[in-house]
């Protein structure tokens, strides 16, 4: 949130305006990264290739559920005086590891 926060406030704004399409869109991009992975480790030359593609996925996949993170904590009401983003994120975080921890939605 530090180091990009203008891509970082762009990624928000498309999963509140969209989030049906950035939920598809991120779990269609999983699904397609494997087969690609295959077909790049054929080559030697792609293996490279294939490890750039995954480090760059892992990359996206934390700005993602940051982003996600901060949307859903910046929809809770605080009753704090100092709403910083830290205490956002930190509700944020908390609040998708509570739905990760129900078997069925997590």
């Amino acid at each position: 949130m530090m180091f990009v926060p203008n891509r970082m406030k762009n990624i928000e704004a498309e999963i509140k305006s969209q989030p049906v399409k950035s939920g598809i869109a991120g779990i269609l991009a999983m699904i397609g990264a494997i087969p690609l992975t295959v077909l790049l480790c054929i080559t030697l030359i792609g293996i490279p290739v294939a490890f750039l593609m995954w480090l760059a996925g892992a990359l996206s996949l934390v700005m993602g559920m940051l982003a996600l993170a901060n949307t859903v904590g910046g929809q809770i009401p605080l009753s704090h005086k100092r709403r910083t983003q830290a205490v956002v994120l930190a509700v944020g975080l908390f609040l998708m590891s509570l739905v990760a921890l129900v078997p069925v939605v997590g």
